[in-house]
C-alpha cells in the first residue's frame, strides 16, 4: 500500500521517463540512418579508381552545395570555342570604382581555342624561369593548406564542368588533351599545388588569408604570365599596399575602405568578376615592353626608328579577366587572372568597341593613362580608333548601339 501511495504521489514525474527514452532511441536511429545514407551517396560518387587509390572522400565531396551549382557540359570543345575578351569600357568622365559584376558559377573557369597553346606556353615558362620563382608562399603550413584547398576546389570544378577535358585517376587528375596526369595524393607534393592550379585552369592566382586583425593579406602567389621579379615581396601585403605600390591613381582616397569591406564579405557560392586593361608592345603575355617605358628605352639606341606614332602598329591591349571568390573551408580569398592580348587593329572586328574605347580613353586623366603605360602614344591610339569607328559606322549605318552593363 505504501508503494502504491508513493507511485500515486510521484506519477507525474515517472510518466515522462518512457517518453524521454523513446525519443532518445529514435534520435539515435535517425543518426545511424543518415550516416548510412551519406555513405551510400558518397560511394555512388566514387569510381573504382577512386576507391582503389584510398584517397579520402572529402577530396571529392567537400561541399555538396557548391557541386550543385555546376552544370556539366560533356559536349564542350575548347577547339570550337572562340576567344571572347571582356571589354569593361565606360565612356565619359572617369571615376574609380570597383566595377564588379556577379559571375555565373559555371563561368568561374572558362576555356577557348587558345587553351592548349597557352597550356604549353605556361609549361615552357615554368621550366625556363623555375617554379620556385613563380610560385611563392608564406613559409608555414597554413599557406600550403590554402594552396591545396585552391587546387581541390579547382579540380572539383573542372572534372564536373568539363568532363571531356579533365578526368579523375587513381592518383589525381588527368588533363586529357595534354595527356598529362597530376598527382594529388603524394606528400610532400610532387609539384606545387598552385603550379597545378595555374596549369589546369589557365589562370594566374593570388591567394589571400584573413589575419587575426581582420585584414586580408597575401599568403601565396602563382603568376606565370607576369614579369620575372621577386614575388616574395608580395607576401604579407594587404590590398591597400598592393594598389598603392602599383600606383593606382585615386585608390587610397576613393575606394580603399570599400574594397576592404567588400572582399571580407565574399562568399564561396557567389564569385564576382571585373576586367582591367593595360597596353603593351607585341603579343607575348609574359611581356615587359610597355609603350611609354619601351619608347624611352629604345630612344637611346643608334638608328632607332620606333616613335610614338610607329609603335601603334605593334600595340596590343593586355586585358585581365579577374575573378574573385572565397574558399569554402579556410575562407581565404582567391584572385584569378586570365590574360588576353589583342592587337589594336583587331578591335575593328568588334562591333562598336573602337568608338566606345576612344570615348573611354578621352575621359581618362593623365595619371591613369600613365598607369596604363600609354600616355606618350595616346594621340596615335585615338587616331586609329576614330578611323576604325568611322569605317564601322559607315558600313553599318550607325545602327548598332553599345550593350548596356550592370555593375555592383
Amino acid at each position: 500500500m505504501q508503494t502504491f501511495d508513493f507511485f500515486s504521489k510521484h506519477i507525474s514525474l515517472i510518466t515522462p521517463i518512457p517518453i524521454y527514452v523513446a525519443v532518445f532511441v529514435l534520435l539515435i536511429c535517425q543518426g545511424f540512418s543518415r550516416q548510412r545514407l551519406f555513405r551510400r551517396r558518397t560511394q555512388s560518387t566514387q569510381t573504382p579508381a577512386d576507391i582503389k587509390s584510398g584517397v579520402s572522400n572529402d577530396l571529392y565531396d567537400r561541399d555538396q552545395r557548391l557541386g550543385s551549382l555546376i552544370t556539366p557540359d560533356p559536349s564542350f570543345s575548347w577547339r570550337d570555342s572562340p576567344q571572347e575578351v571582356p571589354r569593361e569600357i565606360k565612356p565619359g568622365k572617369y571615376f574609380l570604382t570597383m566595377n564588379l559584376r556577379k559571375l555565373d558559377f559555371n563561368d568561374y573557369i572558362i576555356f577557348d581555342k587558345q587553351f592548349l597553346t597557352e597550356y604549353r606556353e605556361r609549361q615552357a615558362i615554368i621550366s625556363k624561369v623555375g617554379s620556385e620563382k613563380i610560385f611563392v608562399a608564406e613559409p608555414n603550413g597554413g599557406a600550403l593548406d590554402l594552396c591545396e584547398e585552391t587546387l581541390n576546389v579547382t579540380v572539383d570544378f573542372l572534372v564536373t564542368r568539363y568532363p571531356s577535358m579533365f578526368r579523375r585517376t587513381e592518383r589525381g587528375v588527368l588533363c586529357v588533351d595534354a595527356g598529362e596526369e597530376y598527382d594529388l595524393v603524394t606528400r610532400p607534393w610532387v609539384r606545387h599545388p598552385l603550379e597545378i592550379t595555374c596549369l589546369l585552369s589557365g589562370d594566374d592566382c593570388i591567394l589571400m588569408r584573413c589575419c587575426d586583425d581582420g585584414v586580408l593579406r597575401v599568403a601565396a602567389v602563382g603568376l606565370v604570365y607576369s614579369l620575372d621579379i621577386d614575388w616574395k615581396s608580395f607576401i604579407g601585403k594587404d590590398l591597400a599596399s598592393i594598389h598603392i605600390d602599383a600606383r593606382v591613381p585615386f585608390y587610397e582616397s576613393t575606394i580603399q575602405k570599400s574594397v576592404d569591406r567588400y572582399f571580407l564579405k565574399l562568399h564561396p557560392e557567389k564569385p564576382v568578376t571585373r576586367a582591367n586593361w593595360l597596353t603593351q608592345v607585341g603579343p607575348e603575355l609574359r611581356n615587359d615592353k610597355f609603350p611609354d617605358e619601351y619608347l624611352r628605352r629604345v630612344s637611346t639606341l643608334p638608328g632607332n626608328s620606333i616613335t610614338a606614332e610607329t609603335i601603334i602598329h605593334d600595340l596590343y591591349f593586355r586585358v585581365e579577366r579577374q575573378t574573385m571568390r572565397k574558399l569554402p573551408s579556410m575562407h581565404g580569398v582567391v584572385f584569378k587572372f586570365h590574360l588576353y592580348a589583342t592587337n589594336i587593329w583587331d578591335l575593328e572586328q568588334e562591333e562598336s568597341v573602337p568608338r566606345q574605347f576612344a570615348a573611354h580613353i578621352r575621359g581618362l586623366p593623365e595619371s591613369v593613362l600613365r598607369q596604363k603605360h600609354c600616355l606618350e602614344c595616346v594621340h596615335g591610339i585615338l587616331k586609329v580608333m576614330d578611323e576604325m569607328a568611322e569605317r564601322q559606322e559607315k558600313k553599318h549605318g550607325n545602327r548598332h548601339q553599345p550593350a548596356s552593363r550592370s555593375y555592383i
